[in-house]
């Protein structure tokens, strides 16, 4: 029923609506962390020995925060997405009740799973390679949030050693 298809598409459209305050809600927290290390490090280098290392301790707590944040909040993206996708499927497959036989008749090989994704992409699976592999956005922020945290780990172990 009519009502049934409208419920089904506000379902989607605010678990679509969730996912994307959760990623400007993660795209903001990395500008704001990358803002403060970089503003804790150029102030850091002009202080005394003491208040180096405890700066650079204290970046280092809010990199590890930043790295169990990230992974947070791409499992709640993720859900979110999985809902709307599950909406969107139910709700194309009340409407429209396509079939593969529907498909065979038209004759163009498609799937219905084929058909459903093509008119409204979830996944951005587009072949964007580095190297060979496909590049996964959410791989990318975490090895750069790690590699940010080891950078400020090979700066603590140089402020101990310029303490001596």
């Amino acid at each position: 029923s009519e009502s049934k298809a409208e419920f089904l598409v506000a379902c989607m459209q605010e678990n679509l609506e969730h996912a994307r305050h959760v990623e400007n809600e993660r795209l903001t927290f990395m500008s704001i962390y990358m803002a403060v290390v970089a503003g804790a490090l150029a102030f850091v280098n002009e202080q005394p020995h003491i208040i180096r290392i405890g700066l650079t301790l204290l970046l280092i707590a809010v990199g590890i925060i930043t790295l169990v944040l990230t992974k947070r909040w791409k499992d709640v993206f993720n859900e979110l997405m999985n809902n709307a996708r599950i909406c969107y499927n139910i709700a194309f497959n009340t409407l429209f009740n396509v079939t593969k036989e529907d498909f065979d008749e038209l004759g163009t090989g498609w799937d219905t799973a084929r058909f459903k994704n093509s008119l409204y992409s979830f996944d951005f699976k587009r072949k964007t390679m580095i190297l060979g592999k496909r590049v996964k956005t959410d791989k990318v922020i975490f090895a750069f949030n790690l590699t940010i945290l080891l950078l400020l780990i090979a700066t603590l172990i140089y402020f101990v050693i310029d303490l001596f």
